[in-house]
């Protein structure tokens, strides 16, 4: 996927649309040996990092079936949201979006947050560039013996059509952030966030708090949507 992406975007460069930005394309060693790779890289170009990185999107596992996710840092869940609209989903009528959100009656499709154990770690918690991860899903045999071409070319992507979907998905919000004028960061998602974050951990104190004055957190809600207010 990344290879191709690489392929795509080289070609608009030959054709006179090369991007306003950079974009760099890498591939990591040593991710389950402590996230070493890409943590030395980061470590190594920490200042120009600081100075210059965007956004880092994370492909891991990325094509393994045909059901989409993601996850994100919440100022470009905006990003990923609108771009997944305007991608057709294969062997479908259906945009990624329309297929991502399913039946839900939610005005959004599940969009996850960010957690550890890939390569956003260095780059997301560490100098605080704003990630992305996502992909499809189904079949994973992720970090086994039988992860291979074979098992890739069965259940993986018997069409070969989910390579290029997500390969598209990365490339337009690569180029999209690359191309603005002014980065699209959705910097209100913070204060949603954090609201539901706060609303979240209020209900696990109340289930498992069983003393006489349970710890409140509203007032880090009610700052929660002061910051959103605030965007």
């Amino acid at each position: 996927m990344l290879l191709a992406l690489s392929e795509s975007l080289g070609k608009l460069s030959q054709t006179g649309q090369k991007p306003k930005r950079t974009i760099k394309i890498a591939h990591w060693d040593a991710e389950e040996q402590g996230v070493l790779g890409s943590t030395e890289w980061v470590e190594q170009f920490r200042d120009e990092l600081n100075a210059k990185g965007v956004a880092y999107f994370n492909a891991d596992g990325a094509v393994t079936g045909r059901n989409f996710g993601a996850e994100s840092s919440p100022s470009l869940k905006g990003l990923a949201i609108n771009t997944t609209k305007s991608i057709p989903f294969p062997d479908s009528s259906k945009s990624v979006f329309d297929v991502w959100l399913g039946t839900r009656t939610t005005p959004e499709p599940p969009l996850g947050n960010l957690g550890g154990g890939s390569d956003h770690i260095a780059f997301y918690t560490h100098v605080g560039i704003p990630s992305w991860g996502g992909g499809t899903g189904g079949h994973s045999i992720y970090h086994s013996n039988f992860d291979s071409f074979a098992y890739y070319e069965r259940f993986c992507d018997p069409t070969f059509k989910m390579g290029p979907l997500v390969e598209q998905v990365f490339g337009v919000m690569a180029l999209r952030l690359a191309n603005a004028d002014v980065i699209p960061y959705d910097i209100s998602r913070y204060g949603t966030d954090l609201h539901t974050h706060f609303e979240g951990l209020q209900k696990l104190t109340k289930a498992y708090d069983k003393s006489a004055t349970p710890f409140s957190f509203d007032a880090l809600i009610k700052a929660a949507d002061d910051l959103k207010k605030s965007w």
